[in-house]
């Protein structure tokens, strides 16, 4: 039987993929508060999806947002930690196994 991969795995990977960009945006020179528009669309081409730097490069802007730390709400949290036991990965690692539907949880 194959070992099942902890929860905590994807928020690790999660967060590399965070810190990368963080650092990506070190090296392009891009500065909170910055303005990017279709003229500096190529200094930030690496930091967004395809889809923002079509965006970017066909008439919008964006302002450059400082990185901030978001964390789940705490009901998301806990039900997360409570039922990861239960879901798992396929074998071809493409859909979730024993996932169950339950009624949405309230942020409020």
């Amino acid at each position: 039987m194959r070992k099942r991969t902890p929860v905590w795995t994807g928020l690790v990977l999660l967060s590399a993929v965070v810190i990368l960009l963080v650092a990506c945006a070190a090296q392009t020179q891009v500065k909170v508060g910055e303005l990017v528009t279709a003229d500096q669309a190529k200094k930030v081409k690496n930091l967004l999806p395809p889809s923002a730097y079509w965006r970017v490069t066909h008439g919008m802007s964006m302002k450059v947002a400082p990185t901030d730390r978001i964390d789940w709400p705490p009901p998301y949290r806990e039900a997360t930690e409570k039922y990861s036991a239960q879901v798992r990965l396929s074998p071809d690692r493409r859909t979730l196994v024993g996932l169950r539907c339950r009624r949405a949880i309230s942020s409020t």
